[in-house]
């Protein structure tokens, strides 16, 4: 399932957890800061990221700057959520 959306995951969250309460959901596919708080929210385990970090466009660029603050805006997020703040 691609992510891209909150609501999904947590439609697909409800769904198997009566037969797999095991199984941990890591979304990925269309996953950005603006949807990581609702997809952790809703019982994501983890997150794929991939172009909303690296896309083509800035690679060709080779703007090493705005690679570098995304990284760290990402980094932030991910120490927030590990002490129990979401933004």
């Amino acid at each position: 399932m691609r992510a891209g959306n909150p609501e999904r995951l947590m439609d697909a969250e409800t769904a198997r957890q009566a037969p797999l309460p095991q199984l941990e959901i890591v979304p990925v596919g269309g996953v950005d800061l603006d949807h990581a708080t609702d997809f952790i929210q809703v019982g994501a385990t983890a997150l794929g990221v991939g172009s909303s970090l690296f896309n083509p466009k800035l690679l060709d660029s080779g703007d090493l700057a705005e690679l570098a603050r995304r990284a760290k805006v990402f980094k932030a997020f991910i120490e927030a959520v590990k002490k129990g703040r979401y933004r």
